[in-house]
């Protein structure tokens, strides 16, 4: 279900949970851009899981919260990401807005690289201060 822009939830959600998603959504741009600016990386589709089975559809047999690349195939629900997908599978809604931050943060480091690789450190190490860990 479309809850605003590319950002869609997982009928398994409570509806009342809708307006804490999209606020998290916003304030985790606003997190990324605090720390890069403006944002040159395309949109991503953003999916929020509600369920075990939208989980591992999405994101697989693992069901963590993942950044998908466009064309990734999952293979245990069978999805492909036709484009830059980042699932969220944690029902821990304080805490998406800095979940979301982080995943969108590999999403940024991809486009200002524009296909160059860098190490999984770096990525991570900065996607994981994006994202407010350790919060302070």
């Amino acid at each position: 279900m479309a809850v605003c822009g590319n950002l869609f939830v997982d009928p398994a959600v409570a509806s009342t949970q809708y307006t804490a998603i999209a606020d998290a959504y916003h304030s985790a741009l606003a997190l990324d851009k605090a720390v890069y600016g403006s944002l040159q990386a395309a949109e991503p589709d953003v999916v929020v899981c509600g369920s075990s089975d939208c989980a591992n559809y999405f994101a697989g047999p693992s069901q963590r919260n993942v950044t998908l690349a466009a064309g990734t195939f999952v293979q245990a629900g069978g999805y492909v990401a036709p484009r830059i997908t980042i699932v969220l599978t944690s029902a821990t809604w304080d805490r998406n807005q800095y979940v979301l931050a982080h995943e969108r943060s590999h999403v940024e480091v991809a486009a200002r690289l524009n296909g160059k690789h860098v190490p999984a450190w770096f990525d991570e190490g900065l996607a994981t201060y994006v994202g407010g860990e350790p919060p302070a």
